[in-house]
């Protein structure tokens, strides 16, 4: 029987008696493919005066993908300004421009998707019937290829920084800086083009304009004395703001008028959303550092934040740091063993991880709901959220050391570290029968990662015209759940294929264990001949916890370097 799969064969529809195969993609007909194409041209200019300096750049790229709805058309423009107002005062401006418009090809799952829908083909000499009758199923190229998917973005990057040296021990700096992005999305389908359903028959558009922004400030002052002849002492403080805004309007409309290809072309089933999303934070750094005879320094810090994502009853978060870097090879008593130099290392440090910027509220969402045969303004709860959400703060010891031998031939880095996340930030599933949402985020418990890694360089061959070195770098993590404040396992996935679980890693694996299995009475394994284990248990890690890569480089007359990547990654399931 014509497309009697393998699961129909185990379901006993049917029996394979042969088979027929069809390749669209060697015939010229029905392949959706084309032979890409690339053109960048570029050029800039600097110069200035000895107190001015100036530098313009500019940059076009026309590109053809490899399908026929695939193209990116890029355009940039680059300008820069440095001046000396006086010899303790310094500017730099910085601005840049970009154009980018892309024509993206349906993709995955989805009916407007080539590869999806030939995979799903059938060869076309056995299936006359076919939509296209090109092979694919239910769509093939000369239908799919009608279908619009573009984006097109504008985007300006600016910043400016100061430099001001009022006394030889003292230095100030500030920096301002705006990331604006002006996105567009449109999707068209053109009405009588596709048989697939009403919505594809009808054509339809969608036209998404999002505007995201990022607003930034910073002031750093750092004093600088000579306490001693061979001691010194750097003292830092800073000031930190960024506005992080995303705002977005949404929409959609069914049943094209033929000739128009905008929303105002639309007559039926009209979809319309907006967005908005405003995040802030202030931050302040303290730091002290001191240096002996340039090898050994210790440093002491705390960073304060506040976040407008943290709950109303979180108040400012403190990350205190410490760090020791010692150089013993400076040191005339220690042996030199070979080496140049031999640096040991230690640190500790607290970072945040803060939630999402709507994470810690309830809020709810505006929807169109019927009461006596009329629509009526109502809401359902988009979000609930804790007054107490704080940032996940993880507390990192580390220590290693960094050696350099062979008159800097070769480099090793060997480090060691322990970090524990207390208060994570865990997406915990609420029971249907409260009546809300899915989901909300949760400070439930704490994570520790272990590990090592390392990085060993080597310029195994030095010579006029021809070198090669050899990068080794490899690392090796494990990860835990060491508490979380309700032992019920939390799914991460809906089926459970996933868990958070007290003493075993985050996100792990769990499923019932495939304990045998045989073929069944049709020849092939079908369900009923797989004996499972009665419960879930724990399969494995998600995440890989070993990496190794190995970089060779090989450098030819000073003009071309030749590199590979070998890279390794285990440990998971």
């Amino acid at each position: 029987a014509f497309g009697c799969d393998l699961f129909s064969v185990g379901q006993g529809d049917c029996r394979q008696d042969s088979v027929v195969t069809f390749n669209p993609l060697k015939d010229p007909r029905t392949t959706p493919f084309r032979t890409g194409a690339r053109t960048q041209v570029g050029g800039n200019v600097s110069g200035g005066t000895e107190r001015v300096g100036f530098f313009l750049s500019g940059e076009t790229d026309r590109e053809a993908g490899v399908y026929r709805t695939n193209a990116n058309n890029r355009d940039n423009l680059r300008a820069n300004l440095r001046a000396f107002l006086t010899d303790e005062l310094d500017v730099n401006v910085s601005t840049g421009v970009i154009g980018n418009q892309i024509q993206l090809p349906g993709n995955d799952n989805t009916f407007l998707g080539y590869i999806s829908n030939g995979l799903a083909g059938f060869p076309r000499i056995d299936d006359p019937g076919a939509v296209n009758g090109d092979g694919y199923d239910p769509l093939g190229p000369a239908s799919i290829d009608f279908y619009q998917n573009d984006q097109q973005v504008r985007r300006f990057v600016g910043s400016a920084q100061a430099n001001w040296r009022p006394l030889s021990w003292l230095r100030v700096t500030g920096v301002a800086g705006a990331d604006q992005i002006n996105r567009l999305d449109t999707q068209f389908l053109p009405p009588g083009r596709i048989d697939l359903d009403q919505e594809t028959v009808e054509g339809y558009r969608t036209a998404n304009r999002l505007q995201f922004a990022t607003y930034t400030a910073q002031g750093t002052a750092t004093a600088t004395f000579n306490l001693r002849p061979r001691l010194t002492s750097t003292t830092t403080a800073s000031f930190q703001y960024q506005q992080d805004v995303a705002d977005g309007v949404f929409g959609t409309g069914f049943r094209v008028v033929g000739g128009t290809a905008s929303l105002g072309g639309t007559v039926s089933r009209y979809d319309i959303d907006e967005t908005f999303v405003d995040n802030r934070l202030f931050g302040g750094i303290l730091q002290q550092q001191f240096g002996y005879a340039d090898r050994l320094f210790v440093t002491l810090g705390v960073r304060g934040d506040q976040n407008s994502a943290f709950g109303q009853n979180t108040g400012t978060v403190y990350y205190p740091t410490a760090q020791l870097s010692w150089v013993a090879s400076e040191e005339s008593w220690f042996p030199r063993l070979g080496t140049d130099q031999i640096r040991f290392r230690a640190s500790y440090g607290q970072v945040g991880l803060r939630p999402g910027n709507v994470d810690a509220l309830t809020f709810f969402n505006p929807v169109a709901a019927r009461v006596r045969g009329a629509d009526v303004a109502a809401v359902t709860i988009a979000g609930v959220g804790d007054p107490d959400l704080r940032p996940e703060i993880t507390t990192e010891f580390e220590g290693g050391v960094d050696v350099e031998m062979f008159n800097r031939r070769a480099t090793f880095q060997l480090t060691g570290y322990t970090k524990t996340s207390r208060d994570a930030l865990i997406p915990r599933i609420l029971a249907p029968s409260i009546g809300v949402v899915r989901q909300r985020l949760e400070n439930v418990g704490s994570i520790r990662n272990q590990g090592i890694e390392a990085l060993l360089t080597t310029r195994l061959l030095e010579r006029r015209n021809l070198g090669f070195e050899v990068t080794i770098n490899g690392s090796y993590n494990t990860n835990e759940i060491v508490s979380l404040a309700d032992t019920t396992p939390i799914l991460v996935t809906a089926n459970g294929s996933q868990r958070h679980v007290e003493g075993y890693p985050t996100g792990a694996y769990w499923g019932r264990r495939i304990l045998s299995s045989s073929l069944g009475a049709n020849g092939i394994v079908d369900y009923n001949s797989i004996q499972y284990s009665d419960t879930a248990e724990f399969l494995g890690y998600s995440q890989p916890r070993g990496f190794l890569s190995v970089t060779p480089t090989l450098s030819l007359f000073r003009v071309a370097r030749i590199s590979a990547l070998f890279d390794y990654r285990g440990g998971f399931r």
